[in-house]
């Protein structure tokens, strides 16, 4: 079974530099990001420096793209690490109120998350 690193914004960056450095301790690494041209040519530099890794188109703002990754990733193998390297930030809730300049966020099931 791999040791899979699942790498958002790993088309370039600092998520490709980190796709190198988790390549090299032996992780199979799976590279996220939208553009997948961008992926697979950092797929391609990772391959000739003997690293195990393939390129996975997803919108990591969009739920049902990021459900269809995590299910991908466990068929691969067994996933340790997940980096989230992208310029995106997501919650995939609503901001519900705001306590002292923070936003509590409610997630799927209405549980508050501060």
């Amino acid at each position: 079974m791999k040791t899979v690193c699942v790498i958002t914004g790993g088309g370039s960056g600092m998520g490709f530099a980190t796709a190198k450095i988790m390549g090299g301790k032996g992780y199979y690494v799976i590279l996220v990001g939208r553009t997948a041209a961008k992926l697979e040519n950092a797929v391609e530099e990772l391959k000739t420096m003997n690293i195990e890794a393939e390129a996975f188109s997803c919108d990591i703002s969009d739920r049902t793209s990021t459900q269809l990754l995590a299910g991908h990733a466990r068929a691969v193998g067994a996933v340790k690490t997940v980096i989230h390297a992208s310029g995106h930030v997501t919650a995939h809730g609503r901001c519900t109120a705001n306590y002292g300049g923070q936003c509590a966020w409610r997630d799927q099931r209405q549980r508050c998350i501060p």
